[in-house]
């Protein structure tokens, strides 16, 4: 109940309704403790219900082993819903949770992509067989994830990072407890990972401010300092 009422891409309608039904899973003396609500403050929640029929359709696509065709969206600064006049031809894989929001794994023009769902509309099921296969095979779905950040797809890089000893627990939440952490002085250590380097990456880096620093490979060092410039000439 708690994970229903603090989700973003459910409304608060879908919340209450969903909620209802939960609660009537237990015994009346346990209704009693689940009549609660998990309040998020600041929390910014859809307003469109089509989400669920999109997930459904997905589901459909996947199960069948069938493609589907959809266009995606943007919001203009007038706050309008608008669609690009591209109409996407794709082959479904996997949905994936991030950052609040869902994300379909999708292979599209050769290569695999992921598009978000609250985005995707005009959503039709093909009946002819998924391509890709091969290249979902060779994907471990579950460490991509971590590789990438807010789902933007770039190049793999194994990347070497020098942390302030302070930022260790930062390190642990966004990649898990099993990373592996070298000693480097007594004020830092160094950190190597798969990254799918990508402006957003650099972006993280940057919140971090003096506390990290990209120690190789030279093309992402070189990448991270003409992003840091780029936003300096913009002040």
């Amino acid at each position: 109940i708690d994970s229903v009422q603090s989700s973003r891409f459910i409304t608060q309608r879908q919340a209450k309704t969903l909620t209802d039904k939960l609660k009537k899973k237990a015994s009346r003396f346990d209704r009693v403790l689940l009549d609660r609500r998990c309040y998020v403050p600041n929390r910014i929640r859809s307003k469109n219900d089509s989400i669920f029929y999109h997930l459904d359709d997905l589901h459909t696509a996947i199960a069948n082993d069938w493609q589907i065709t959809f266009r995606y969206s943007y919001y203009n600064p007038k706050k309008e819903k608008v669609y690009y006049k591209k109409t996407y031809s794709a082959s479904p894989y996997a949905m994936l949770w991030s950052e609040n929001n869902y994300y379909l794994l999708a292979y599209e023009s050769g290569e695999m992509k992921h598009f978000r769902v609250d985005k995707m509309g005009y959503i039709d099921i093909v009946p002819q067989k998924r391509k890709g296969k091969e290249v979902f095979s060779k994907m471990d779905i579950n460490k991509r994830p971590l590789r990438m950040f807010n789902m933007f797809h770039g190049e793999e890089k194994t990347v070497k990072m020098r942390f302030a000893n302070h930022l260790a627990n930062v390190v642990i939440d966004r990649f898990g407890e099993d990373v592996v952490l070298v000693y480097d002085d007594e004020k830092h250590f160094t950190f190597t990972t798969v990254i799918e380097t990508s402006p957003q990456f650099y972006g993280w880096l940057c919140g971090l401010g003096r506390g990290v620093r990209v120690v190789s490979p030279p093309e992402v060092v070189e990448a991270m300092g003409n992003y840091v410039k780029g936003i300096a000439e913009m002040y």
